[in-house]
Parts: structure tokens; sequence; C-alpha cells
């Protein structure tokens, strides 16, 4: 019973159609030798096909396959077949050779993999009487600063069970490297004998102009042995593999450089996309953009977002960046950006985002221009019409405010008893307003005024504390105000922070929601943070806070 409950179970984790049936394609190398060979493996994920449509080749011989194999695999959280087809191929001409897409049919439908090209080089051979060898080849013979240059260390052994380990790593001064090589293991065929073929890829930016010498590795033959004091195989050193040094020419990049260049230099593609494409003035909106390319990731400042009139945009900030899979030749990185906008006032706006590079084939700049996208603004609506004088509103009566100064006498006597607290350290000066009143915009616009009022209140606390220097147990209203005529801040200024936290601290301790007023409290704040973003007080009241604080 128990069996074919199991069996039932695992047929369901296998049903087709549970997930989308694709066929997929990849190289065992980015770019092969001629006479050498490659592995070309096609993955189908779903359920048995049909049949599978072999792929027309032009330019390679096949020496064995397709061969197939089927193993399982968890995809989102289920157990999938995956049918394996793998073809090992030889090149029988030097350039670039386009692999055209293979299928398989399943039921009515055909599937496809992606066209994929295979980069071959000139055909290496062995020197004679070496039986191992390396060499150190570049992509370019010369390349632009900042633009990516491929390098290649092949090294070729007569014995297939002899292995290649670094005894220096070589450091590439003058060049920024994107990490550890890319190793690649296969065979290579000449004058009749197979021999093992290790090619080690690196990718590197120059970082000046000038003729440099690229750093040759230290390289050691290694084989598998057994010595007469142990049973167990180990690597031991045969000799040392040289390498002939390699130097190129790096050639600064052309003048005038334009204002807005973003330091990319070689190919680029962009898409961007909103979150939503139409909001009110309290709404904030997330523009992603997608920048994939071969130039140096850390050298590129992030695309520039001209926003018109109306519209108010924070720094954008790069939240993700991933080495494209199964690229061929260059390195190609995809690096995600986010932009956070807000607007002003309601309206119609169109924008889109700009980039730009250096275009290694054209040498010249370029200027890439992303969608045209929309945004459709209406005004914020405000939860609850203002009460006017004598509508029914009643004063506040005096237990009410018993009841409010209790707690503000505790917390009182507890910042001063507390021990003075280390101030935080100094931060940017530019405040991101909208989104450090995002959670507060989230709660007026569910009408959720408690919650709003104290979310509105913690951020005026933490980031005007932030900007006044104020220990972190020192950060109430009170001592707002007192810093506020220390550092000469216009009254106007201090009397909507007052009326915002005066208002929040009633709403907490008091429970008195104040009818209808989010939206005017909100844009109050918005208003003490822009101006406090710009502010920037004198040495002299500076100085006089921190007297303050030493007393205290």
């Amino acid at each position: 019973m128990k069996t074919i409950l199991l069996l039932a179970c695992l047929s369901l984790a296998l049903l087709p159609g549970q997930l989308s049936a694709q066929l997929t394609v990849s190289l065992s190398s980015r770019d092969v030798p001629l006479n050498g060979n490659v592995e070309l493996r096609y993955t189908f994920l779903g359920a048995a096909p049909e049949a599978f449509i072999p792929p027309v080749f032009s330019g390679l011989q096949v020496e064995s396959g397709p061969v197939s194999s089927i193993q399982y695999a968890t995809v989102e959280g289920r157990l999938q077949r995956q049918l394996s087809y793998v073809y090992w191929l030889r090149p029988l001409k030097s350039g670039t050779i386009i692999i055209p897409p293979a299928g398989v049919r399943l039921a009515e439908e055909r599937f496809y993999s992606d066209t994929i090209r295979l980069r071959v080089t000139r055909a290496l051979d062995m020197k004679p009487g070496l039986t191992a060898q390396a060499s150190l080849l570049a992509s370019h013979a010369d390349a632009w600063v900042g633009q990516q240059l491929s390098l290649e260390l092949q090294t070729l052994l007569a014995d297939t069970s002899w292995h290649v380990q670094h005894r220096k790593t070589p450091d590439f001064e003058g060049f920024a490297s994107a990490g550890p090589g890319h190793v690649v293991d296969s065979r290579y065929y000449a004058r009749g004998r197979s021999y093992r073929f290790f090619r080690e890829y690196f990718a590197l930016y120059p970082m000046r102009s000038g003729r440099v010498n690229i750093g040759v590795p230290e390289l050691e033959l290694m084989a598998w042995k057994k010595d007469d004091f142990s049973p167990f195989m180990h690597l031991t050193r045969l000799m040392a593999l040289p390498v002939d040094s390699l130097s190129m020419v790096i050639r600064p990049l052309p003048a005038p450089v334009p204002a807005q260049f973003s330091g990319g230099v070689g190919h680029y593609r962009m898409e961007a996309s909103l979150d939503k494409a139409s909001g009110s003035t309290a709404e904030m909106f997330t523009l992603r953009l997608l920048l994939r390319g071969d130039g140096d990731p850390q050298r590129t400042s992030p695309p520039v977002l001209d926003l018109p009139d109306g519209l108010l945009g924070q720094a954008p900030r790069r939240i993700a960046e991933r080495e494209l899979p199964g690229s061929t030749g260059l390195r190609q990185v995809e690096q995600t950006y986010e932009y956070l906008i807000t607007a002003e006032r309601a309206g119609q706006y169109r924008f889109s985002p700009a980039f730009s590079y250096f275009d290694t084939d054209s040498l010249q700049y370029q200027r890439l221009l992303g969608d045209t996208l929309s945004l459709n603004i209406h005004l914020a609506a405000v939860e609850r019409a203002i009460p006017k004088p004598g509508s029914g509103s009643q004063p506040m009566s005096g237990w009410w405010w018993a009841l409010l100064l209790i707690p503000m006498l505790v917390l009182l006597r507890t910042v001063f008893i507390r021990r003075k607290a280390e101030p935080l350290p100094a931060q940017d000066s530019r405040l991101d307003i909208r989104y450090a009143l995002s959670g507060a915009a989230a709660h007026m616009a569910a009408g959720r005024e408690r919650l709003f009022y104290e979310a509105l209140s913690r951020v005026l606390l933490d980031e005007l504390g932030t900007l006044l220097a104020l220990p972190v147990g020192a950060r109430t209203s009170a001592r707002l105000e007192r810093a506020f005529e220390e550092r000469q801040v216009p009254e106007e200024i201090r009397d909507k922070v007052s009326e915002v936290l005066r208002e929040a601290e009633a709403v907490k301790y008091a429970g008195a929601i104040p009818p209808g007023q989010m939206s005017l409290r909100y844009q109050q704040s918005v208003q003490v943070l822009a101006w406090f973003a710009v502010w920037n007080p004198s040495e002299q009241s500076t100085a006089q806070t921190d007297r303050h604080q030493d007393e205290e």
C-alpha cells in the first residue's frame, strides 16, 4: 500500500504540463581551435517528446551523437524530467560558425532552441620534441581604456592524465579583473593523436593608456603518482611550464568626451519598465532598468533619467548584477538599476532613460535611448472633509491634556537619567524624502490613521535627529525644539514640525484621531524634509549645540 501511494505521488509530481516545456542549448566552451572539438548539448524540460529534430550542421563534423540521457531535477519546487541530446563536434573551418536551432515534437507542438554561435580560432600545433606547452593569447592586438579584453591561457598536454596548476597567479597590473578565470578541459586532435587541452579565460579591463606588459602566470605540470610509502595516488610536480610574455597597446578614449558619458566602452542594450502607469501625487513609482553590455561594470555610471517638470526622482540604486549565462566571446554582464519617482502635481508625463557610451565598432560615442515611458498622475484624495469652525467639533477637555502630559513626563525623565548615547555617524545631507515617507504614504492610502501618524513621527524624529547630530536617546519633540532654536531654524519650519509631532503624540498617547488631516500632515512633512535637505547650518551653531550636549 505504501509503495502504491509513493508511486502515485511521484506520478503527480511528474505530470506533463505542470511547468512550461522548453528546449535549451549550451556549448562546453565559448570558442574552439581548428581541429579541436566541442560538446553541444540540448536539454528538453518536460514530458517525453515524440521525436528529436536535429540541427543542420555547416562547417562542423559530427564525431558522435546525438547521445540521449534522462535525469530528474527539482525546478520551481517540483520534480521535473530532463532529456539531454549531446553531440561531439569538430570544426572544419576557422571563423564564426552559426549552429541553427534544434527542435523536439511533443503531441502537436514543436519546441525549438536558440541559435548559437561558435568561434573557431587557428589550429594549434605541438612544438617538435615537447610533450607539453602553454601559451597566452589576447582577443585584441590593442584595446581602448575600459574595453573588455578576453585573455586565454592555453595548455596542451600529450598525456591526458596530466594536470596543470598555478604556482603564482598573475596579478594583471594595470587591468581590472572580473575574477578568477573560467577553465575548460577538452580534447585536441593533431598529427593523428589526442591531447588534453586546458583553456583558462580571463576578462580584463584596461585602466590606463600606453604600452603594457601582461603578467605571465607561473605554471607547473602535475601528474598522479604512487610512491613506495603510501598506497594512495597523489599529485607530483613534473616540471615548470614556461609561458611567453605578451604586450599590447592601450589607447585613450578620443576627445572630446560627452558631458553625460557613462564610462561604458563596448556594446550595450537597455530595457526599462515601470511598476505602474498611473497613480496619485501621494504614491511612489519604481522604474526598473536593465543594462546589458560587455564593458567594465565597475566603471559604468547608471543611465541618466531626465524627468519632466513636476516629477521628482531619487538617485538610482544598483540592486543586482549578474553575468549572462551561455554567452560566447566576451563576458556579458546585466546590471539592474532602480529609480524611485514621485509627482508634485497632476498631469500626463512622458520620459525615457539615456545611456552614453563609446562604441568600439563605430569608434564613436553613442547615446542609447530607452523606450518612452508615460505616467498618468492625479491629485491625492483627502480621506475625510476637514470640519469647519462651529460644525460640532468640541474643544479638548482638561482630562485629555492630563493624559497627554503623564506619558510625556515619563519619557522626559527617561531621557535625562539615561547615559549619554554616542551620536550617529555623519550621513548624506540629501534626504530621500519620498522613499523615507513611503510607509506613511501606504498607510494614508489605506486609511490607517493610527499607523500613519506613528510612521510619520518616527521618520521625522529619525531624519531630523540625524541631521542635527542628536543622540539616539534624545530624539524627542522637546529636544528638537531646543535644537531648532540653537540652529536658528526659521519659525515657519519649526511650526510645521511641531504641528505634525503634536498631533502624532495625541494620537499615540490619547487615541485622539483628528479627522481629515492625514494629507495635510503628509504634505507638511514633505516640505520640512525638503527644506532640511538643502539646509547647511553654520559652524557656530553646530559648536553651540555640541556644547549643550556635553553639558547634558
